[in-house]
């Protein structure tokens, strides 16, 4: 598998759905 493509393992990857629900109102603000 393309293990030497990811720097980290997919365990200590943050998940993108999670990141983007705590900075998604700090990025985009009043937008929702």
């Amino acid at each position: 598998m393309g293990g030497d493509e990811h720097p980290l393992p997919p365990d200590e990857q943050p998940d993108p759905r999670p990141l983007r629900r705590l900075q998604g109102p700090m990025i985009q603000g009043p937008s929702e």
